[in-house]
């Protein structure tokens, strides 16, 4: 008439992003133990028969409570004579999840005013616990030496320089999941194109930078424009007279 004694051992209940180790012993000193069975839930209630419940035959098994989540272990042992005992353990809070980290806008072309941009960082299950970010002018990963950090989950960003710039973002949770990811290119082009121009042949006559004509010449000049960083598309020269 005594049903089995169901031992449990675990590791530990805080928030973390480990898998979580449970060993079960089952003994009873009657009949013997016939078989346990478990099952792992978010629910503080004991599930009905056949919910998921894993049969073992062994007296003594080992499981894992995995998945993101705040986890309840269930387990039955049943003895020969149909005794039954019952323990439930919890909860385990696992948060196996990193964090999201979007930005809008993920990069932009060549422009001549600041580019603006906003982090957006979310993380399903535990806190935010750090979020990181760093301008650069290339792809290769920040590891350390971060620009700025915070906890915030909105960072709002203002690049001003001209150069193309890569936005870096490194996120991690209270569990101690990290994300990392970059964002750009983000072109900005401050520096007014340089150019020169210079006379060739045709005019009638000059006078310091004055070059006189009649209607119906052709006067020639050189031009020659240059752009750092993002080049010159457009080149052209406006003449008129004094009409």
């Amino acid at each position: 008439t005594t049903p089995p004694v169901i031992d449990i051992k675990n590791e530990s209940l805080d928030l973390s992003n480990k898998k979580r180790s449970v060993s079960v012993s089952s003994v009873d000193s009657g009949s013997g133990v016939k078989y346990s069975r478990y099952t792992v839930t978010s629910s503080t209630a004991k599930p009905s028969s056949g919910a998921g419940w894993i049969t073992n035959y062994n007296s003594n098994f080992t499981f894992e409570v995995s998945g993101t989540g705040t986890w309840y272990v269930h387990v039955e042992s049943i003895d020969n004579v149909g005794n039954l005992s019952y323990v439930r353990v919890g909860p385990f809070a696992v948060d196996m999840d990193a964090p999201i980290i979007t930005a809008n806008p993920i990069n932009r072309d060549w422009g001549y005013v600041d580019a603006s941009v906003r982090i957006t960082v979310v993380d399903t299950y535990s806190a935010l616990k750090e979020v990181r970010y760093s301008l650069t002018k290339s792809i290769d990963r920040v590891y350390t030496g971060w620009q700025y950090s915070n906890k915030s989950s909105l960072n709002d960003v203002v690049i001003s320089e001209t150069g193309v710039w890569y936005l870096h973002v490194e996120a991690e949770d209270e569990s101690g999941n990290v994300s990392y990811t970059y964002f750009g290119p983000y072109k900005i082009d401050k520096v007014k194109p340089d150019m020169n121009m210079g006379y060739v042949s045709g005019a009638r006559y000059i006078v310091g930078n004055n070059h006189y004509v009649k209607q119906g010449d052709s006067v020639t000049y050189w031009l020659e424009a240059k752009d750092e960083p993002s080049g010159i598309v457009l080149t052209y020269a406006l003449a008129r007279d004094n009409i």
